[in-house]
């Protein structure tokens, strides 16, 4: 199964580098240096995973643990710059949308044009809600946030950083999976750039 997933991941490097080359051009500097670093650790991580391949079928002569380390390591970096991108992306979207809500509660609505007749069309709401509301209407950063989040034990689990049963770990590849799964199948669910 391994080995399947390996060749069918084949030649998938260069359109990292391929994405990475469209990304520099983004013009949110957070976004272009996130987007695009993790883009390259992915593309090296491919490129080390296709190292271990070709030793697997005894094409070349490789030191199997060594290169496994340095693909984890870019993995593991490929997905904290994701993370770090992800966060960015709701960090950003909250504080807009608490804007927008401080901004409809200063304007209000005026009955008779003046301030003692002042009614507020909505009752202000609170942070919770508002999280729920940024959560529902931004689905794809949360699916990749969760995505991302779920990956993240693979990696430091390899590198001995964490230990984590192969149960957990199957399970968080299976909800990592059904993400990838859904952003296939719905298009609108995957985040862009």
């Amino acid at each position: 199964m391994s080995m399947t997933r390996k060749l069918l991941r084949f030649g998938k490097s260069l359109d990292f580098i391929l994405a990475a080359l469209k990304t520099i051009h983004l013009s949110d500097p957070v976004l272009k240096l996130t987007i695009t670093m993790s883009k390259l650790a992915q593309s090296v991580f491919l490129i080390f995973d296709h190292i271990i391949f070709a030793h697997n079928l005894g094409i070349i002569k490789a030191d199997k643990e060594k290169w496994s380390r340095y693909s984890s390591q870019c993995w593991l970096f490929s997905l904290i710059l994701n993370l770090l991108r992800n966060s960015y992306d709701i960090l950003s979207i909250i504080s807009n949308e608490a804007k927008a809500q401080e901004n409809r509660q200063r304007r209000g609505q005026y009955v008779n044009g003046g301030i003692e007749h002042s009614v507020t069309s909505r009752k202000p709401m609170g942070r919770v809600q508002i999280l729920k509301k940024c959560c529902y209407e931004n689905q794809p950063v949360v699916l990749d946030f969760v995505k991302n989040m779920s990956d993240l034990v693979l990696p430091l689990n390899s590198l001995g950083k964490i230990k984590v049963s192969g149960g957990i770990q199957g399970s968080l590849g299976l909800l990592s999976s059904a993400i990838g799964i859904a952003t296939v199948w719905s298009p609108i669910l995957k985040l862009v750039p």
